[in-house]
């Protein structure tokens, strides 16, 4: 109770500072490096506006050049993919370069699928089933490669559903011994039954 209690106090002093400080770079530089706290909030409250200092701080001219650094990427990308703010988020891949063009390729459509889906167009399924045949390319060129693979399923589920994908991950790798039963039932099943949620 008192970890939570300074966390709270962590982020309400983050964030007082950089919403009143004038000099918002060293703040903002503040708030993301704080980034998992409000993670942490937002999973624990299921409350959005602990986001909004790092809203806020979007408009700051360092805040791309250090949200896209290896160490706060995927945090800030996971906040802003939780607030919708597709726009900021493909700037921040885009902004990325350390980013392999598989990763970047791939992350690009599912935020193009994302937004489209959040408007309601049918466009956005043609992004997915591009990834797909991307990352089918790459597992015919080593089809050993497990990452690939929960790749591969996690997007397949967002066409097919989660159930009708562990059923073919069942049907498919249940017996087949290229891939450990740990390795299907704890780690591939488990990443398409978080993904998108």
């Amino acid at each position: 109770m008192k970890f939570l209690q300074i966390h709270i106090i962590l982020v309400v002093l983050i964030v007082f500072g950089c919403s009143v400080n004038p000099d918002r770079n060293d703040n903002c530089d503040i708030v993301i490096k704080n980034a998992n706290l409000y993670l942490d909030q937002y999973y624990a409250s299921s409350d959005t506006s602990v986001f909004d200092s790092i809203l806020e701080c979007m408009d700051n001219k360092s805040f791309f050049s250090h949200a896209s650094d290896k160490e706060y990427f995927q945090t800030i990308s996971r906040i802003l993919l939780i607030k919708g703010a597709y726009k900021e988020l493909e700037f921040l891949i885009n902004s990325a370069k350390w980013l392999e063009p598989y990763a970047a390729f791939n992350l690009s459509n599912y935020v193009q699928f994302k937004k489209l889906k959040s408007q309601g167009n049918n466009l956005s399924i043609s992004f997915i089933e591009k990834s797909l045949m991307v990352i089918e390319d790459s597992l015919a060129a080593n089809p050993q490669d497990s990452l690939k693979l929960i790749d591969y399923y996690c997007f397949k589920s967002l066409l097919n559903g989660k159930s009708a994908t562990i059923r073919e991950i069942d049907s498919v790798y249940g017996k087949d011994e290229k891939f450990s039963l740990e390795f299907v039932n704890y780690v591939l099943k488990d990443a398409v039954s978080e993904f998108d949620n």
